[in-house]
């Protein structure tokens, strides 16, 4: 796993926005302030990018590699989640022969990369939205789509 950098609360992350905004508000012409701005919201998207791929390794390694078009040597060694779609086809042959809970996780992961497909696959396994789904996974399974619903940025 990767090391990622010690996270910021909430409480500490606005502090932060408001001092800098204040800055920003105060000196206008504040450049090294406008530097420091950009520099930290983009620390801030890189660290929600790295949680995401993490969170997105355990949700494969968890249901299997053989749902995912791996473009990297392993899970672990991608360093992108574009190294890491889901295969559709495979998904859309092979869903119905797993758990539940299976059909679940890879229903609301697939949701991620392409919501209207992954809503299919949800219906497809039974169950009729998001709140359900979570109802069947297990601990592990709550966990991982957590980290990349608070962490997602788009794919």
């Amino acid at each position: 796993m990767s090391e990622l950098p010690k996270e910021m609360n909430n409480e500490e992350y606005q502090k932060m926005i408001e001092k800098l905004n204040q800055e920003l508000k105060n000196n206008p012409n504040l450049g090294p302030m406008d530097e420091a701005w950009q520099f930290f919201h983009q620390s801030k998207v890189n660290v929600k990018n790295l949680i995401f791929l993490e969170a997105w390794k355990q949700g494969i390694n968890k249901v299997g590699t053989e749902f995912f078009d791996i473009k990297a040597d392993t899970v672990d060694a991608a360093t992108d989640k574009l190294q890491l779609q889901p295969n559709f086809k495979f998904i859309k042959e092979a869903i119905g022969g797993y758990s539940h809970g299976k059909q679940v996780l890879l229903g609301l992961m697939y949701s991620f990369y392409n919501p209207e497909d992954g809503q299919k696959f949800l219906e497809q396994s039974n169950t009729a939205n998001f709140v359900d789904a979570l109802n069947v996974l297990d601990d592990e399974g709550r966990k991982i789509i957590s980290q990349l619903w608070m962490n997602h940025s788009g794919w």
